[in-house]
């Protein structure tokens, strides 16, 4: 199934983005929801995993509330809460967004091949609110 909207390339880097340091990485994406609303069963994609990404940890920090009740997952089009389960949307600026529970993906997954990163409407009201995604892991060359 395909993703319902492609925002990978008007999402705004943030700060840093997808930084690479020896073979640490981190994917780091701005999503802006006032660009595009999402509403109940919709998806986005925000960014692509590069071959050869092993996943450690995913983070989700909060620069503008959404001012109502408002939660998101990011994940893949195989696991929509790989990553994060009911991000809040709606908590404290600037500061690490309260989630649901872990994300299916664990720490240590390898991907192999080009994974596409979706974001998709958890619940509430998903149209004015700010987030800045960072997946963070390394990279090992793929298998020949």
């Amino acid at each position: 199934m395909p993703a319902t909207y492609d925002m990978h390339k008007q999402t705004k880097p943030s700060g840093f983005n997808s930084r690479q340091t020896s073979n640490r990485r981190e994917i780091v994406k701005r999503v802006d929801f006032s660009q595009q609303a999402l509403t109940a069963a919709q998806t986005a994609l925000v960014a692509k995993i590069p071959p050869g990404f092993v996943f450690e940890r995913a983070d989700a920090v909060l620069r503008k509330a959404q001012g109502a009740a408002s939660t998101i997952n990011v994940g893949t089009p195989t696991a929509a809460t790989g990553f994060l389960n009911g991000a809040n949307l709606n908590g404290s600026v600037d500061a690490a967004c309260a989630v649901g529970g872990g994300g299916s993906i664990s720490a240590g997954t390898f991907f192999a091949t080009p994974t596409e990163v979706w974001v998709q409407f958890g619940s509430g009201t998903v149209s004015a609110g700010i987030i800045d995604i960072v997946l963070t892991g390394y990279m090992l060359r793929p298998s020949l």
